[in-house]
């Protein structure tokens, strides 16, 4: 049974909201967060609830007091949440779940942040099996306008790009075969690096690149430029997970020998998550001028 028909029998008569109940201390990524946002979006439609709430907890003074916090403002910014709110531990998450009972489903358990379950893609497989479709993550219309308006200028079509590069991991960007690719495509749209990653000169200097950090350094603008560009190319990573629930084709990128384990839990020997959306593929291969070139080929047709 999945976690969508757990409830079919537990809403209350005039509960008509979810409380998306966000543990902040552990799922403090953001590929988590986006993720489990996600699986909470495909609740509320099978149930039928009007909008989501959201609740955090244990994230601290840092979040709690800063109501400009990047994943405070993602959760804001996400199409159907209507308020954000911050308490300060499970105990106190608790009591207004109790006080909130009449109106709102909770959703998901404390427990649920413990066990590992949040960093992965099952929940939304399991609403997927159960449902034949899933329901995009989209940002909501206003939190993207300044994208719109900013990709407008560019030559399509438009991809926007992660080249993940944190010191010392083991899935970073092949900037090398990056920069080779995006030479040999001049002339065949745009790219538009999000992120605050390193990028070599050799990349951003590129005449069909630009740095979205040199426009604005915004996590949801980021997020709002890979939303409203026509397709999406990067590392998997925190960013690009909401290309996974957004609906736009893309190619993303994983280094095989990296969490080779957890993706063939996931994935099998597939290409693709159930869920996807056409048009959409995981390549576990490592970036080659000549790979990145078939790819986006293939993507755009």
């Amino acid at each position: 049974m999945s976690y969508l028909q757990e409830f079919d029998s537990q809403l209350e008569a005039g509960a008509d909201r979810l409380l998306f109940l966000w543990d902040a201390q552990r799922g403090d990524n953001l590929g988590t967060l986006i993720l489990t946002l996600a699986a909470g979006v495909q609740l509320r439609d099978h149930l039928g609830l009007s909008a989501i709430d959201v609740l955090a907890f244990g994230g601290g003074e840092a979040l709690n007091g800063n109501p400009e916090h990047p994943f405070r403002r993602l959760c804001a910014a996400m199409e159907g949440v209507e308020t954000v709110a911050c308490v300060a531990d499970s105990t106190e998450a608790a009591q207004r779940v109790a006080a909130l009972s009449d109106t709102h489903l909770a959703w998901p358990g404390v427990e649920y942040w413990r066990d590992g379950e949040a960093d992965t893609s099952f929940r939304l497989q399991e609403a997927f099996s159960a449902t034949g479709k899933l329901a995009p993550l989209r940002l909501r219309s206003s939190a993207s306008e300044k994208a719109r308006l900013r990709l407008r200028q560019f030559a399509s079509p438009v991809t926007a790009v992660h080249l993940k590069n944190v010191e010392g991991a083991q899935s970073n960007a092949d900037h090398h075969a990056w920069q080779a690719f995006f030479t040999r495509v001049a002339g065949s749209g745009h790219f538009v690096l999000i992120g605050d990653d390193l990028v070599p000169p050799d990349i951003s200097g590129l005449p069909n690149v630009t740095l979205a950090r040199e426009i604005d350094g915004d996590l949801v603008f980021y997020l709002a430029l890979m939303q409203e560009s026509e397709f999406f190319m990067g590392m998997m990573s925190g960013p690009c997970t909401l290309a996974l629930v957004n609906g736009n084709p893309y190619r993303i990128f994983k280094n095989p020998d990296h969490h080779a384990r957890e993706m063939d839990e996931e994935l099998g020997k597939a290409n693709r998550y159930p869920f996807a959306f056409p048009n959409q593929k995981i390549i576990r291969q490592r970036e080659t001028p000549d790979l990145l070139l078939r790819e986006f080929g293939s993507m755009v047709g």
